[in-house]
């Protein structure tokens, strides 16, 4: 929907993720080339191995940001991960703590293309191994301290900002609900199939 195409932004998921070897696996991505938005994690074999990836279109080209010393993913593990967007500055949180930033930042150019979770258009393979759990988008650039503050726990329900947010909780179904109360709602794989599967998340999130 049109609430997803942003210009500042957060985006914050929890994922235990398999190594990606020489790719990406996609967390969330909006649109062909990067989109509007991409989150990733780069796989062991990759130039930037264990890496945190975010990526965004802009009127030529792409921005990237940002690297974390030391690379913070560990495959297998479950990782909370957020960014942060707004103007020209870029703030990367991993597990609630600010591990880079960026303060050359631009824009990313906005689209209404469908958005994706654990998948990356134009990537082969294009699919995520591994689990998400509790992925959030907000119009909004919170600071470390909101990140925080929530990181771990789960929402109680719509919350100023929030445009999108996925708990994964249905007990079955193709079905993907949104919690925001912003109808972004979306469809399991090619809806009732089983692929991907739901399976019992273990992220350590506070009810």
């Amino acid at each position: 929907g049109a609430s997803l195409s942003l210009q500042e932004l957060t985006l914050e998921a929890w994922a235990m993720i398999e190594d990606p070897g020489v790719n990406r696996a996609a967390l969330v991505n909006k649109g062909a080339n990067f989109g509007n938005y991409t989150l990733a994690v780069r796989g062991s074999d990759a130039v930037s191995g264990n890496q945190v990836e975010y990526v965004h279109a802009l009127p030529e080209g792409n921005y990237n940001c940002c690297g974390a010393e030391p690379p913070p993913v560990v495959y297998g593990d479950w990782i909370h991960l957020a960014i942060a967007i707004s103007g020209e500055t870029a703030r990367l949180y991993v597990n609630g703590l600010l591990v880079a930033s960026d303060a050359g930042a631009q824009p990313p150019v906005e689209n209404e293309t469908s958005l994706f979770l654990g998948r990356l258009l134009g990537e082969d393979p294009a699919f995520m191994r591994g689990v998400l759990d509790e992925v959030r988008i907000w119009n909004v650039a919170w600071t470390g301290e909101d990140i925080a503050a929530t990181y771990n726990k789960t929402l109680g329900g719509p919350t100023p900002g929030l445009v999108a947010y996925w708990k994964f909780d249905e007990e079955g179904g193709g079905a993907v609900l949104d919690s925001s109360g912003s109808g972004n709602h979306g469809i399991l794989g090619n809806g009732d199939t089983g692929i991907p599967a739901r399976v019992m998340s273990t992220a350590p999130i506070v009810p």
